[in-house]
């Protein structure tokens, strides 16, 4: 299964967000891609194709992430404890793990390959894609369907690991659809 998510650009208030006003983005056609595959039966697999990278992980392993995760302190502490260990693949890892434990998607024995044609660090909300294409690839391929609110959430996850930031992700993982506008509020 291969699952893309756009790139987003603000038109309109890119920093009014922070101070909980409204904002106007707009997804355009540059994507990241997600595609999930078959792998090793006893573990999750996760490559990153852009930094040439690949990362297996255990059932305990995501477990343990996942209560790291939810009972974390704050961003930056569990970003410090892991980042370490999972390096770039922490987002995803943390997205994996609460689609483990919090809606039981069989994982194991599978494989998610992320890659993105958009350029990063231009404020097109690179990182805001990927993790949207690797949390919709996982759950579509899991048979898991939550609502667009939840989807949106567990999106979030990984943008807030990235940039460590609880409020990361409000514009970007919201903006949904093919060049359609999407007001957000902060």
């Amino acid at each position: 299964m291969e699952v893309r998510a756009p790139a987003v650009i603000k038109l309109l208030g890119e920093h009014a967000v922070v101070y909980g006003k409204m904002s106007l983005a707009v997804a355009i056609s540059l994507y990241a891609n997600a595609n999930t595959s078959v792998g090793k039966a006893n573990a999750f697999a996760i490559e990153l194709k852009d930094f040439k990278k690949s990362f297996e992980f255990s059932e305990d392993e995501m477990r343990k992430i996942h209560s790291d995760y939810v009972g974390r302190n704050d961003i930056n502490s569990y970003v410090g404890e892991h980042y370490g260990k999972y390096g770039d693949a922490l987002p995803y890892i943390t997205i994996a793990s609460r689609l483990l434990v919090e809606h039981g998607a069989p994982l194991f024995g599978r494989k998610v390959s992320i890659e993105s044609g958009i350029p990063v660090q231009k404020g097109l909300a690179s990182s805001a894609a990927c993790s949207t294409a690797f949390a919709v690839a996982l759950l579509s391929s899991s048979g898991i369907r939550p609502d667009d609110a939840e989807i949106i959430e567990i999106a979030r996850d990984g943008d807030r690991v990235i940039h460590k930031n609880e409020g990361a992700g409000r514009i970007d993982v919201n903006t949904l659809g093919k060049n359609s506008p999407n007001l957000v509020g902060g």
